[in-house]
């Protein structure tokens, strides 16, 4: 069966040669002398080719071929961009306006036939979609403004997509980003609640950001968040989550959702990059609402996607930063910052602070007698004992090569004391294997906190260097508390 190729240019001259061409290689062949004319022949043939020129008055090839890309029902017919026009900037707008292909008016006849053969083997169009193209009917009249609506869409789209680019300048600031995001969301299309979770550490607290005008019940919220982690193949650990409200949204406390199985419409998408989970993005609606081809949402997704990737990145570039690599604990140029910030608080508040260094006895002889990869895994090995014991709301940091540091908050030494002890212990059990031949180790601990000659976080760092020094020019091995001048 022949194929049909519609061809479009306003040179009578260049129309009659190519379908001339054309035709001797076996196709139908259709002719328009406009854009317009030849848009509303494409819903009379259902053609399997289009060969558009560029430069043409009033609608050129580029704005033609995006009108035809942006219909459903001609947006399958591949489109050959046919011009004298050899720049890059030429090449570039026909790849963004759809064209399959874009080739010199001055290519050789057999060449040109080869690349239509080609472009219509590569880009079928079948034989559904051929008649649902014959079902729609469209006046010349009306190209003018199918034209205008698919710029102002192409216009919305463009601006929708800068106001959330322009987020990641919000990333340093969590709270700030979803704020900003739900201003954004809320301004485009109507939700009664709107879910944000961005994935951190598995053992690390759930905070989902919740924007709604609605008062929602302890069962819901639980059952919603339980509904989000499924989705997103997450163990469902309803306990451990955090709930942050925004205020994009009026919150109307007189009405009260009790039943989440009731939600009339709900849009859980989980959001991944290269297979790996970076978060969520959920709507739900009293009413249904469909979002299937609904453009405007296509793109509040894709954007949150780009975001979601963008805050993940920022994540990871500043964990690296504070992070010491080798023991996957704070470093320390994270100490200097959360020490001065602790202290602080310590003051404003008067409650205790402790500081306790930790120093591996003779751990130079085990990097000389074993060798530095055990070196490493002995660091590795306290630094993991060290976090099991102690609570998430203490700091941990490697110090210095051998060296822990311990930031206790709201403790004193006294309190300190027993589980640094117990610390100081399960060390002496640590067990390590170097060419069968085992060997334990042992730590010396110094204490020092804010109630003791310590006016400034400097000399609650040197009383507790004091302490050490004690610990281990008095045996090693053993916890010794700063005393005082």
């Amino acid at each position: 069966m022949k194929k049909t190729v519609l061809i479009i240019d306003d040179s009578k001259t260049q129309l009659e040669t190519l379908k001339i061409i054309l035709k001797r290689s076996g196709y139908n062949v259709v002719t328009a002398c406009n854009p317009q004319e030849g848009f509303c022949k494409i819903f009379e043939i259902a053609p399997d080719l289009i060969i558009s020129d560029i430069v043409m008055p009033d609608l050129n090839g580029y704005q033609f071929c995006k009108l035809v890309k942006s219909m459903c029902y001609s947006k399958e017919i591949p489109v050959i961009l046919l011009t004298v026009l050899d720049q890059k900037i030429d090449k570039f707008w026909s790849t963004k306006s759809g064209a399959n292909r874009f080739v010199p008016k001055t290519i050789p006849s057999d060449e040109l036939i080869k690349i239509c053969n080609n472009t219509i083997n590569e880009n079928p169009v079948n034989d559904a979609t051929k008649k649902q193209i014959l079902c729609k009917k469209i006046n010349i009249d009306e190209v003018p403004n199918i034209l205008n609506q698919i710029l102002d869409n192409t216009l919305i789209r463009s601006t929708i997509m800068n106001e959330f680019r322009l987020l990641s300048e919000n990333m340093n600031n969590e709270h700030e980003l979803l704020a900003n995001i739900y201003k954004i969301i809320s301004s485009i299309i109507d939700y009664d609640i709107a879910v944000i979770w961005f994935k951190e550490n598995d053992d690390e607290c759930k905070n989902f950001y919740f924007d709604t005008h609605l008062n929602l019940s302890s069962n819901f919220k639980e059952n919603l968040i339980k509904d989000i982690l499924n989705k997103s193949n997450c163990e469902s650990d309803v306990l451990n989550f955090k709930i942050t409200y925004n205020n994009s949204l009026f919150i109307n406390k007189n009405i009260e959702f009790n039943e989440y199985k009731n939600v009339g419409s709900k849009n859980i998408i989980p959001i991944y990059f290269e297979d790996n989970l970076l978060g969520c993005f959920a709507i739900f609606n009293n009413t249904y609402q469909n979002y299937e081809n609904n453009d405007i949402f296509d793109v509040i997704v894709s954007e949150l996607k780009l975001l979601f990737r963008i805050k993940k990145l920022y994540s990871q570039t500043k964990h690296l930063a504070i992070t010491d690599f080798l023991t996957e604990i704070y470093n320390r140029r994270q100490f200097d910052i959360t020490i001065e910030h602790e202290f602080a608080r310590a003051i404003r508040y008067l409650t205790p602070l402790t500081l306790c260094l930790i120093d591996i006895d003779h751990f130079k002889s085990v990097n000389d007698t074993y060798g530095h990869k055990i070196g490493d895994e002995v660091l590795r090995a306290i630094a993991l004992l060290i976090k099991k014991m102690f609570r998430k709301s203490d700091y941990i940091f490697r110090y210095g090569g051998e060296e822990f540091m311990l930031i206790l908050p709201e403790t004193n030494v006294n309190n300190a004391y027993t589980p640094i002890e117990r610390l100081r212990k399960e060390i002496e059990k640590l067990e390590f294997n170097s060419n069968n031949l085992k060997f334990n180790i042992t730590a010396s601990f110094g204490l020092a906190d804010n109630c003791v000659d310590a006016m400034t976080f400097e000399q609650l760092i040197k009383n507790t260097d004091i302490a050490l020094y004690k610990a281990k020019n008095s045996g090693r091995n053993k916890v010794i508390i700063y005393e005082g001048k």
